[in-house]
């Protein structure tokens, strides 16, 4: 109810406003809910949703959390824990991978964002953890077929550890309309830009342009006008295009 209402967001910021003051004792009960009500409803994105970004919120309340409040660090490590053991594949993701860039475990320099949560130790042995379960989610159809972000595999990604055959896998899945226009609004909806290569490190880029080319021909653009744009959006990007210069709705040659 609270997320077809769209009043997670305004529960998730209250909850950032009061979290401090609250005892540990809900923790598991609450967090492990939260989670639960950020995986989306349908296998398939049927127009603009914000649940990536009450994704983001949430994972973004307890890094301040952890660093603003004494002893939250303890606290935080509990819930993720308690989280991990749930299947979350949301708000972990999110938090494991900020660490990742803290400490300079991705191909790209490492990213200030103050006090961490987990030491490099702590952090290697996270991502060592989780890392299999991610791959699980992308290889079996769940992180596009459920996930309402892209943090499980971009950690992944970042971490080098994306292969042939879970790239063969993921090509595999966008073979419907469907499924290209989820892919398109998690990884290139307004504002969000992604680039070809990117793209081809996650799947064939050249297949799934064929792919995308013949579906557009044969049943046209989404209806939902923020879905459309965001599969324009990602044709662009697999044509390689400034993502900037718009292209006409026939291209298709």
């Amino acid at each position: 109810m609270l997320k077809s209402s769209g009043r997670l967001d305004q529960v998730i910021d209250r909850i950032g406003d009061i979290l401090p003051v609250l005892s540990s004792s809900g923790d598991q009960v609450f967090w492990i809910a939260i989670s639960r009500l950020l995986v989306r409803e349908h296998d398939w994105i049927l127009g603009e949703e914000n649940t990536g970004n009450v994704v983001d919120d949430t994972g973004a309340i307890l890094w301040s959390f952890a660093q603003a409040t004494p002893g939250a660090k303890v606290r935080v490590k509990a819930i993720v824990q308690s989280l991990i053991a749930n299947g979350d594949l949301l708000i972990v993701p999110w938090i494991l991978r900020k660490h990742l860039f803290v400490h300079g475990l991705t191909p790209y320099r490492k990213q200030n964002h103050g006090e961490v949560i987990f030491d490099l130790e702590e952090t290697i042995k996270l991502r060592d953890l989780e890392l299999p379960r991610y791959y699980s989610a992308v290889k079996s159809g769940v992180a596009i077929r459920k996930l309402p972000d892209t943090e499980a595999i971009f950690c992944i990604l970042n971490s080098n550890l994306w292969d042939d055959t879970l790239r063969q896998s993921f090509t595999a899945q966008l073979d419907s309309m469907s499924a290209i226009s989820t892919i398109a609004a998690l990884l290139s909806p307004p504002n969000v830009i992604v680039d070809l290569s990117t793209l081809e490190q996650m799947f064939d880029a050249d297949a799934v342009l064929g792919m995308t080319r013949g579906l557009l021909r044969d049943e046209g653009f989404p209806e939902n006008e923020w879905l459309a744009s965001s599969v324009r959006r990602f044709r662009g990007a697999l044509l390689g295009q400034d993502p900037h210069v718009s292209s006409p709705d026939d291209e298709d040659s």
